[in-house]
């Protein structure tokens, strides 16, 4: 289900989810890039990552049952110290990590947590 691209576009980590899993959403590639417009960065406040909301959100629309849903969140929030946007900047910041290697890595260990979910 993970998809790779070369365009030279930049996504936010809520329109890199919803791309990648625009067949399970049932929407075009153009359509997802819009949806997850004003999830970056928090929902464009800082508060829960886009990465979290897109993933329950196709979680929510692939029809996965709430209480693995519920399980995705906790375990990010376990792996991750957090859920919230600038909380998960700063730790990286704090570590070293740019706003852009923490990023991409929270949206393939999202993905990859997604695949394993929805091929089960």
């Amino acid at each position: 289900m993970l998809r790779e691209s070369d365009e030279p576009i930049h996504y936010n980590c809520a329109q890199s989810l919803f791309v990648a899993f625009s067949d399970v959403l049932g929407v075009s590639d153009e359509r997802a890039f819009a949806m997850g417009a004003n999830y970056g960065g928090g929902m464009m406040h800082g508060g829960t990552c886009g990465v979290v909301s897109a993933g329950l959100m196709i979680l929510s629309l692939a029809g996965i049952p709430q209480e693995k849903a519920m399980a995705l969140l906790q375990d990010f929030s376990r792996d991750h110290g957090t859920t919230a946007c600038t909380e998960l900047l700063m730790k990286a910041a704090q570590e070293g990590v740019t706003k852009k290697v923490n990023c991409d890595g929270l949206v393939i260990h999202m993905a990859e947590r997604l695949d394993a979910i929805l091929s089960a």
